[in-house]
């Protein structure tokens, strides 16, 4: 009896590490979407830092239309990576109900 005692417990330490794993795995692809989602953010700030010096110096401009491209090509992006982590947390969720 108490030799299925210890293969229990060894059983139960088994599947706390995969929990930790998991819980890891999740907490990491959170990370990885936050640093790309602020990556691209960032480049958007500074296409329109240099939108907004470059007609202030009354330089060659991008058309409003590109620019509204670009912002919502930005958007789709960030959305894509949103969609993507969430799909991701459902997954690993499934793997911890079982």
């Amino acid at each position: 009896m108490m030799t299925n005692n210890v293969d229990a417990l060894a059983g139960e330490a088994r599947l706390a590490r995969a929990l930790s794993i998991i819980t890891r795995s999740g907490g990491d692809l959170i990370l990885l979407t936050r640093d790309i989602v602020r990556g691209i953010i960032a480049d958007l700030f500074a296409q329109t830092v240099i939108w907004t010096a470059g007609s202030a110096e009354g330089l060659h401009r991008l058309p409003v239309t590109a620019r509204l491209g670009l912002v919502v090509a930005t958007v789709w992006r960030i959305q894509f990576y949103l969609d993507a982590l969430a799909d991701g947390m459902s997954e690993l969720a499934c793997f911890i109900d079982g």
